[in-house]
């Protein structure tokens, strides 16, 4: 299984994983209107300011995604935005394929080198159960906002902790 950036011949694959997604997390905003979701990611899917990565193994690709490099005025720095992320759950606790954790941990990796190199210094996201993605995440709640709860954590001090099965820490290339 690898997790890389994703391209314009992914598309018709992560459309079909948006209808999954936003039927699995009906709660999401998107999950309204599904087909806007797939739309917005054709249109930024090659846009710098963007990051869409999948999950990809022989049999095509699980799981996706999608962040935004906003600059945010008040604390003078650039963060790394998650709208969503999500893995099939035909792909999640199987035994040959990497654990939940190890899937996240690689993406959180890739995505914190991606918003490093952007110049951003906090990744940050909206969750609906802010609790268990701290847990998760290891992130800190920073407020509410539209009904979500928001997270965020420091790059510098929250760097995801990707080790490979031979125990080193690989460093992803953009």
């Amino acid at each position: 299984m690898t997790i890389e950036h994703a391209t314009s011949g992914d598309l018709k694959h992560i459309r079909a994983l948006v209808e999954h997604y936003t039927r699995d997390v009906p709660t999401d905003p998107w999950s309204e209107t599904p087909d806007a979701l797939a739309v917005a990611i054709e249109k930024i899917i090659d846009n710098p300011a963007y990051l869409v990565l999948v999950g990809r193994d022989r049999s095509g690709i699980m799981g996706f995604l999608l962040a935004e490099l906003k600059n945010d005025p008040i604390a003078r720095t650039f963060v790394a935005v998650v709208h969503a992320a999500w893995v099939d759950p035909a792909y999640r606790g199987r035994a040959f394929f990497p654990s939940g954790a190890q899937i996240r941990d690689k993406a959180l990796h890739i995505l914190t080198v991606w918003a490093r190199s952007k110049g951003a210094t906090h990744l940050a996201c909206l969750a609906e159960r802010g609790a268990a993605m701290e847990r998760l995440l290891g992130w800190t709640y920073r407020g509410a906002y539209r009904g979500r709860d928001f997270l965020m954590c420091n790059i510098e001090t929250n760097v995801p902790k990707v080790v490979t099965e031979d125990g080193r820490r690989p460093e992803p290339t953009l």
